[in-house]
């Protein structure tokens, strides 16, 4: 079974920092065939990704990732119900838990120290599953067009990454990604696409060992809640 996740955020919108068009039906079903024949069998999905019909149809083999309601943070997996959480002061261990989704990237590694691991719920039992979404920041860390009302830090960060990756002989997604597979408490990592070309691309990437630090501690930035809308 895969370590990742297939996103479907961009099935239903434009989407990332570039909004990058929506697949139509015919390259759905080559990145659905393509994840399936990579092992990968679950796909994050949302009320709010405005998915079309045919995704029902085309994805119907897949297990799901989905929020329990619009109004909460609590998702379902399977009989799993797990947490979606967006800072470390958000964490939440009650009864019943079994997962966190949280965001990480090579910019954002607010939850590396929170040793998710070691937590328990009441009943005692592990919270033995961390997800890891954001690993590309809705494509702001493959980019070079970096929009203006970026902090400086930010831009100096990112510049200093793609340096990092050339010195290294290694593409953005395969070091940010790479990156987040190389953590040892990351369990799964949902990836998103919106072409079967990007997905074949990212299942060849190895996990990493990185020596450098790009983190960044501007919410402003790590939060895309938070960015301009255009």
């Amino acid at each position: 079974m895969s370590k990742l996740i297939l996103g479907t955020a961009s099935f239903g919108q434009p989407y990332g920092i570039k909004g990058d068009p929506v697949p139509d039906e015919k390259e759905l079903e080559k990145i659905a065939r393509t994840a399936w024949d990579a092992n990968i069998r679950v796909i994050h999905t949302s009320w709010q990704y405005n998915l079309p019909k045919i995704c029902d149809a085309i994805f119907s083999e897949f297990e799901k990732i989905e929020k329990c309601n619009p109004d909460a943070q609590y998702f379902k997996w399977g009989i799993g119900l797990g947490l979606s959480i967006y800072r470390p002061d958000e964490l939440l261990i009650e009864d019943g838990l079994e997962m966190f989704m949280i965001p990480i990237n090579i910019l954002d590694n607010r939850f590396l120290n929170c040793k998710l691991k070691q937590y328990v719920g009441f009943d005692h039992r592990p919270i033995f599953k961390v997800i890891a979404r954001s690993v590309f920041l809705q494509g702001l860390l493959l980019t070079d067009e970096l929009p203006e009302w970026l902090s400086t830090e930010a831009k100096t960060m990112i510049k200093v990454f793609h340096h990092a990756c050339r010195a290294n002989r290694l593409y953005a997604h395969e070091a940010a990604l790479g990156y987040v597979l190389g953590l040892d408490d990351i369990d799964r990592v949902i990836v998103g696409v919106n072409s079967s070309k990007q997905l074949e691309q990212l299942l060849t990437v190895k996990p990493l060992k990185w020596e450098y630090n790009f983190s960044i501690s501007d919410e402003n930035v790590l939060d895309p809640r938070r960015w301009p809308k255009a």
